[in-house]
């Protein structure tokens, strides 16, 4: 990418053109390096999608008057989460992408009314 100078590759004497946090990695401590920045792609986006599941099972539990509570809604959700992240690609899940950036815009906005109106 353009960040990394790979623009021209002719740039570099050695030849390795730098394209994903892991070649930076790899350039900078070798394999242990990809390896470390691997852990640390992989805890990050562990977060992430921990912090969503936790957010919209929260929603979810306020949503349904507390019909279920927040763990039991994370295990409910779980079933179709695993299956998503079993997909062998990404290109399925993007097709659905305006509808998961529409479902967050719409459950940020019910938290912010639902704040407002508790007082």
């Amino acid at each position: 990418g353009f960040m990394a100078g790979n623009r021209d590759p002719s740039k570099r004497s050695d030849g390795v053109v730098i394209r994903s946090y892991e070649d930076f990695g790899r350039e900078a401590y070798g394999v242990p390096g990809e390896a470390l920045v691997l852990v640390g792609m992989v805890l990050y986006f562990l977060g992430v999608v921990a912090s969503f599941g936790v957010l919209m099972a929260g929603a979810l539990a306020h949503l349904s008057n507390h019909w279920m509570d927040t763990k039991q809604w994370l295990l409910a959700m779980f079933p179709m989460m695993a299956l998503m992240a079993m997909l062998p690609n990404v290109t399925a899940v993007a097709r659905i992408v305006p509808v998961a950036v529409l479902s967050i815009i719409v459950l940020v906005n019910l938290i912010v009314v639902k704040s407002i109106l508790d007082g």
